[in-house]
């Protein structure tokens, strides 16, 4: 403890505290007040108690007339307006240094009270000379609010509209010239004018070309796009148009119970119509139970094989000579004739390459018929086909058919990479398959009651990797407990460029196409086995 703690045990400055209390004494107040009565008002003020310091006034001793004095305590040492003194010297002065309050002077008379008690601190004879000034009006000196000041507001002079020519001179004051000079300089301000005229005229002209031009560039491109477009519907219609009629190019079978050729796209199970005929229908293929030669473009109809047994099911392959296409079927028998069709469809031949008889002890439906669709994407790599390498198809049926995918693991960035597919098999086992690169960022579960419902995406050539990928894809998944729909992704498309044409399948059953065995880019092209009486 040092001589200056001693003599200094309070902050000598203002706190924050008091300065509190001081200003919600002048808020509550109803009108001016004098110093007194600011410290009456403020020790009736909620306050935080304030601790005394360690070291009080009443340990520093000072010596007078030979005797060690101590100094005496404040009024009130607990109190942050601890005296008068302190409230006059200092919270007030502070105040007034922040525009808070203001001591103004006026004129008062004092109480009966008052006087006495001033009068009683006087001598005898002061009295008689006080007493008359004390009983007028007396100077007094009080504390208020300081009100808030309002910021004068001036108008703003709108700012005038520079005259032409300004920057050259034009307007500017020139009285300081003598004649010669202001002539001189009058002169070469008009030739500097007329310069200034016919550069804005100048750009003036050269803008309204460069808009004109603009805008028949903007027209052209509109036309172009329109032309364009008209092109894309053009091409669109007349492909509509071919598959609708492929149908037409298929010569009729005749025998005494075929039907005739079914409307497009509809699509028909295999039928019993007789004991010895029956027809196929699907929206790829037009297979009828028939055995037939061609002569001299005329198909002939021959009867070759008896009756399946009834109830038995029936398994086929269909292939496309000369187009990658390949239509894997399956189909339980009711006393169908089992014959080996070839059929006539857009200039190929479509043979029936395989076939076999089956228990018909599967819980499936009474029909079934299976098709593949076209591919989308592109056909690097080696051929794939989950429906044959997986499902045994057409000789055996080891896919469960209800449930027939539990789960897909996708490896994508700005195309699908690659795909790893787990099959659910009839046994209650489990089969997992690899297209493209090896991998999964991404994968998506299917519960015992759900069905993967659709396959949405994006599939064409890329710019950047020149080549024709799948470059986006989505699942649409159903759960048949609660009919309850969700959608896992989109995954792909990193680089948000939306390249390729869109693709939907609804109902796949197993995937096809053609994938590399690579790091990365493996998956290049993708076809849905689905069935083709799905709805």
């Amino acid at each position: 403890m040092n001589l200056l703690q001693g003599m200094r045990p309070w902050a000598p400055g203002p706190t924050p505290e008091a300065l509190r209390i001081v200003r919600a004494v002048f808020e509550s107040a109803s009108g001016p007040l004098k110093t007194k009565d600011i410290y009456k008002l403020a020790g009736q003020q909620a306050h935080e108690a304030v601790v005394p310091p360690p070291t009080t006034p009443g340990t520093v001793k000072k010596i007078a007339g030979g005797r060690r004095l101590t100094t005496p305590l404040p009024p009130r040492p607990t109190h942050p307006v601890r005296s008068l003194s302190y409230l006059k010297q200092t919270l007030l002065p502070a105040l007034v240094t922040q525009n808070v309050i203001e001591k103004f002077h006026t004129k008062s008379t004092l109480s009966e009270d008052e006087i006495k008690r001033r009068l009683s601190q006087l001598t005898k004879a002061a009295r008689k000379a006080k007493s008359a000034q004390l009983h007028g009006q007396i100077d007094t000196w009080l504390w208020k609010l300081k009100p808030p000041q309002s910021v004068p507001t001036t108008p703003t002079a709108d700012k005038e509209k520079p005259v032409f020519g300004h920057e050259i001179g034009v307007g500017a004051d020139w009285s300081h010239l003598n004649k010669r000079r202001l002539r001189a300089r009058e002169e070469k301000i008009g030739r500097d004018l007329k310069w200034l005229k016919m550069l804005k005229r100048a750009q003036y002209v050269m803008t309204k070309e460069e808009e004109a031009a603009k805008a028949a560039l903007e027209v052209e491109q509109s036309v172009e796009r329109k032309r364009l477009r008209r092109e894309r519907r053009a091409e669109r219609a007349k492909e509509t148009a071919t598959q609708a009629n492929a149908y037409d190019s298929i010569p009729a079978i005749e025998g005494p119970s075929i039907h005739s050729k079914p409307s497009y796209p509809r699509t028909e199970a295999l039928s019993t119509t007789s004991p010895s005929y029956n027809l196929l229908a699907s929206l790829n293929s037009h297979l009828a139970t028939e055995a037939a030669r061609e002569d001299q473009g005329i198909l002939e109809a021959i009867d070759t094989l008896g009756a399946a047994p009834t109830g038995d099911l029936m398994a086929f392959t269909v292939s496309h000579p000369g187009n990658s296409l390949v239509e894997t079927g399956t189909q339980v028998g009711k006393e169908a004739t089992l014959h080996l069709p070839i059929v006539q469809q857009q200039q190929h031949l479509i043979a029936l390459q395989s076939h076999t008889y089956l228990p018909s002890t599967n819980t499936m439906a009474s029909t079934l018929a299976t098709i593949q669709t076209r591919l989308v994407g592109g056909t690097d790599g080696s051929h794939f086909d989950d429906g044959s390498s997986v499902g045994g198809w057409p000789s055996t049926q080891k896919i469960n058919l209800t449930h027939p995918i539990q789960q897909i693991e996708i490896f994508s960035g700005w195309v699908i990479d690659g795909l790893t597919v787990t099959y659910q098999l009839d046994g209650g086992g489990t089969t997992k398959v690899v297209h493209g690169s090896p991998g999964g960022g991404h994968t998506v579960k299917l519960s015992q009651n759900e069905a993967l419902l659709a396959i949405v995406g994006r599939a064409g050539q890329h710019t950047y990797y020149k080549r024709s990928l799948v470059t986006q894809i989505s699942f649409v998944i159903l759960d048949t407990s609660n009919s309850k729909i969700r959608t896992e992704g989109p995954f792909g498309n990193g680089d948000q460029s939306n390249q390729g044409e869109v693709f939907q399948v609804s109902g796949p059953l197993a995937l096809a196409g053609y994938a590399k065995d690579t790091d990365q880019l493996g998956l290049s092209g993708l076809s849905f086995i689905k069935a083709s009486t799905f709805e």
